[in-house]
């Protein structure tokens, strides 16, 4: 795309790939391309324990119909518990796609070239993995808390909004953009950068 010259955005998710209430769900993480304006979906890539080739071939699939973001968040896949969840890997990245293009989050991509303060928002579970370093503690929940965010937070500073896998930034941010705060949501979460810093 770049050496084209064609316009586009990428977002990256991870979920798990079938119905984490039954046993063996592990962790997918897929990033796709996206057209800025239209939504057609320019590609995806996947890494994952299972699922992940019936992830691709949707995703391939999509890219040849011409699909859009919209569409493959809507998007009828199968579901049963040991295979997959109601809502499938693929929809979700739709979901996050438009989220991002539709300006309901602002992403950062790269915690090292972010500006600002981060902010760990991991539930105490997943905190307990290790500290994120330079980041200052604020649960989820207590971003949603107006008094607890404000005895925290300040409306003048920058802040980024980071968790294990990224849905718990999104639902934080979401709730300090309502407040006036400015932040921005780390796309794909802590591990998917501590994988991209290893390599």
């Amino acid at each position: 795309l770049k050496a084209v010259g064609i316009p586009y955005r990428t977002t990256t998710i991870t979920a798990l790939d079938h119905a984490g209430y039954y046993p063996g769900a592990e962790p997918i993480t897929m990033k796709i391309t996206f057209d800025p304006d239209t939504g057609r979906v320019f590609g995806g890539q996947a890494v994952g324990v299972h699922g992940v080739d019936k992830r691709i071939d949707v995703i391939a699939m999509a890219v040849q119909a011409r699909m859009t973001i919209e569409q493959i968040s809507l998007s009828q896949l199968t579901y049963s518990p040991p295979f997959g969840s109601a809502r499938d890997v693929v929809n979700i990245a739709g979901l996050a796609s438009r989220n991002q293009r539709d300006g309901l989050i602002r992403p950062s991509f790269d915690v090292k070239e972010a500006t600002g303060q981060l902010i760990d928002v991991r539930t105490p579970d997943n905190s307990k993995e290790g500290d994120i370093p330079n980041s200052i503690g604020l649960t989820h929940v207590q971003a949603a808390d107006k008094e607890k965010a404000a005895s925290v937070l300040d409306q003048d500073t920058q802040y980024n909004a980071v968790c294990d896998w990224g849905k718990t930034a999104y639902f934080a941010s979401r709730s300090l953009l309502k407040e006036g705060y400015n932040v921005n949501t780390v796309v794909g979460g802590w591990r998917v950068q501590k994988a991209r810093d290893s390599k």
